[in-house]
């Protein structure tokens, strides 16, 4: 369901309603990145280490990055909608 959610409530300078889909969308943002980040770090230095394979981390960093902004345009888009919104 869509629940609204008041951040700091009591504070009327502070307190925004937010739907927990749009919360739980940064929050799965944040923790994917940092996921994709220590296994691409892993992932890459695996590759320099045994096959001397320099370009790895470059290509696992392009990657992570194109795969997190594949995932933030969406929630951004959102974010501009709630901002217009009120």
């Amino acid at each position: 369901q869509d629940e609204d959610v008041c951040i700091a409530p009591g504070s009327k300078n502070v307190c925004n309603t937010l739907n927990i889909n749009f919360l739980l969308s940064g929050v799965f943002l944040h923790i994917m990145a940092d996921t994709l980040g220590s296994v691409g770090v892993i992932i890459s230095s695996l590759l320099i280490e045994y096959y001397n394979f320099l370009r790895a981390d470059p290509i696992c960093s392009i990657f992570i990055a194109l795969t997190i902004f594949v995932f933030v345009v969406p929630l951004l888009k959102d974010s501009a909608l709630v901002s217009v919104r009120d």
